[in-house]
């Protein structure tokens, strides 16, 4: 006997209950960035290239908008004595953006990134 079964949409509203967003999946790859010498008290971004991901578009009143895609970027190893995060994000369209912030004056090198995509989607009746 074989069945057939479809999960649930997983489905989410904004904080007025009025606009829906869809989960159209959830992906997990690793990168590796290099990141060359940063000064004490500097940021330095670097990007790679992420085939698929995609970037806030479409600006505007609900319901045209198009929310891009999640990104969380964690590092597999430490990243060195003062060296901080600061952030990652779709820059572009198949472009992942992550900053790093040094307390003092060090060159990271190359660093292996766990990174998370979360696939957004807006039912609006068109990207749905």
């Amino acid at each position: 006997m074989s069945s057939t079964f479809k999960d649930q949409a997983l489905t989410f509203y904004n904080q007025d209950l009025q606009l829906q967003s869809k989960i159209f999946g959830i992906f997990v790859t690793t990168a590796s960035i290099t990141y060359t010498a940063i000064n004490a008290g500097a940021t330095q971004t670097q990007t790679i290239s992420l085939k698929g991901v995609r970037a806030v578009s479409g600006a505007g009143t609900p319901p045209a908008i198009e929310p891009g895609d999640v990104v969380i970027a964690n590092p597999t190893s430490t990243l060195g004595a003062g060296v901080a995060q600061a952030g990652a994000y779709i820059s572009a369209a198949n472009t992942l953006t992550v900053a790093l912030a040094a307390a003092t004056t060090t060159t990271p090198g190359a660093i292996t990134f766990q990174i998370t995509i979360i696939k957004m989607g807006q039912n609006d009746g068109i990207n749905s």
